[in-house]
């Protein structure tokens, strides 16, 4: 991969084309919080852009090169200009600041510039990495410190940027295999958390994914990695130093006598030589795997487990990483990002579980045309387990429609057990006050998160009338 080259020294202002996302908007913060003058666009206005708006960020809405503030309309030596390949490439502003004679970077280039300073800590896999980069960031927060992008908002500190390095110069990023964007990093201490069929627009097929992963884990540098082990046989060939997590004491690490009680998780935490009782803040044996690979990784880095592991009770997990957004005697509603059918199954399941005998509704948002081609029927065999499903139209992102690929197909393919229909995003006030909610799941990658606060104020006025 081609070596990028960039003085940040020299830089005093930074436009974002796709300043929204959750990787960009991370970005943004950092050089925000370093001084840089920060503007850029976006496709649609979301609290999270709005917030970067009250923290200095100039942005607008339409792509539109008129309406870029006037010290970008010009090239300017000093001026860096980031873009997502998630943004369409026939955008106007990006034809624009090459006309000017600009290179543009990537984002993914941009950070791997910034880790080459730091000892990285990188997290990857097809799921979970989200909750797994932030759990290694609080741990290390209480203990070494570190800086951190993460693609999701924490809860502790509310916001996907953590600038608390002490000296170490620890960085937590989450690798993000789309557009092979992970390949920038050369980590230190390096996590999967998992391997399974994603982001097939980029890589073709499963074959090319894995390679791509294995081309990844051979970049760390003290080449070692920390697998997940169902994830291991994957790596097993490369001249690799696998340390591995998992349920079972074949395992280097591995947890027992899981507990969930309310929102939290009781475990025991298995190592090499000695054995953990864990409280976590957050329920789901899913985060049960995560927390282990941040606890292993900080054990890799010579951290005394003894003393962060009483601090993850109080760790209170990722925006729309299954977050509680309303709660009373009548019903419950839960967020997530879920948007793979690897992922809705675990969700579901473990709602199920931490809620028996419940009646359990979901709304869907299906996310990119391609993944649901490709995963239509496991989408389907995975949303079987609702009780009540109501399927929202496909968040297209960067992609153009795919004829025959539809929410309407995908509903079909559900089995008639499950109560089910097609709503449109305006519809669903409507339609939930009519229904019977005890547990509801908002589950998707799309804008669906920007709905919650309707959906709360509609089951307000439920348990109002109740």
């Amino acid at each position: 991969m081609e070596t990028v080259d960039l003085n940040f020294s020299t830089v005093e202002s930074v436009y974002f084309l796709g300043i929204g996302g959750i990787g960009m908007s991370a970005l943004a913060r950092y050089f925000m919080h370093y001084g840089k003058v920060v503007a850029g666009y976006d496709q649609t206005e979301t609290p999270l852009t709005r917030q970067l708006e009250t923290e200095g960020a100039s942005i607008h809405y339409l792509d539109d090169p008129t309406l870029i503030p006037s010290q970008f309309q010009h090239f300017d030596e000093r001026t860096l200009i980031i873009y997502t390949p998630a943004l369409p490439q026939n955008a106007e502003e990006i034809a624009y600041f090459r006309s000017l004679g600009y290179r543009l970077y990537k984002r993914a280039e941009v950070l791997g510039v910034l880790a080459r300073s730091y000892r990285v800590f990188a997290v990857s896999g097809a799921h979970g990495k989200t909750t797994t980069t932030t759990l290694l960031m609080y741990l290390l927060s209480q203990s070494q410190g570190c800086d951190a992008f993460m693609g999701g908002i924490s809860l502790n500190v509310d916001s996907n940027l953590y600038l608390g390095d002490k000296g170490q110069h620890n960085l937590v990023v989450e690798a993000d295999e789309y557009d092979r964007s992970f390949l920038q990093l050369n980590p230190y201490v390096t996590i999967v958390t998992s391997m399974a069929a994603d982001h097939l627009d980029v890589y073709g097929t499963f074959d090319n994914l894995v390679q791509t992963f294995r081309q990844f884990a051979k970049q760390n540098v003290r080449q070692q990695i920390i697998v997940q082990q169902s994830a291991q046989e994957y790596f097993l060939d490369q001249g690799l130093e696998i340390t591995t997590y998992g349920y079972t004491d074949d395992c280097d690490y591995w947890a027992s006598d899981i507990v969930g009680k309310g929102g939290q998780t009781r475990f025991v935490f298995h190592g090499r030589y000695e054995a953990f009782e864990v409280e976590l803040g957050i329920p789901g044996n899913y985060n049960v795997e995560n927390a282990m690979a941040a606890l292993i990784a900080c054990a890799q880095v010579g951290i005394d487990l003894k003393t962060i592991i009483p601090t993850l009770r109080d760790f209170r997990g990722v925006q729309r990483r299954y977050e509680i957004c309303y709660e009373s005697d009548k019903m419950v509603y839960i967020d997530d990002y879920a948007h793979h059918p690897d992922e809705l199954k675990s969700i579901i399941s473990a709602t199920r579980k931490r809620y028996p005998n419940r009646r359990l509704t979901g709304i869907f948002q299906p996310h990119l045309y391609t993944r649901t081609r490709d995963f239509a029927h496991d989408f389907a065999f995975a949303l079987s387990d609702l009780h009540t499903l109501l399927l929202l139209p496909i968040y297209s992102a960067r992609e153009e429609p795919i004829a025959g690929i539809s929410s309407e197909m995908l509903l079909g393919l559900v089995p008639n057990h499950v109560e089910k229909m097609l709503v449109q995003p305006e519809e669903l006030p409507q339609v939930l006050s009519a229904l019977p909610i005890e547990i509801l799941l908002t589950l998707g990658a799309g804008n669906i998160g920007a709905m919650t606060t309707s959906i709360v104020e509609t089951l307000k006025k439920k348990d109002a009338q109740q």
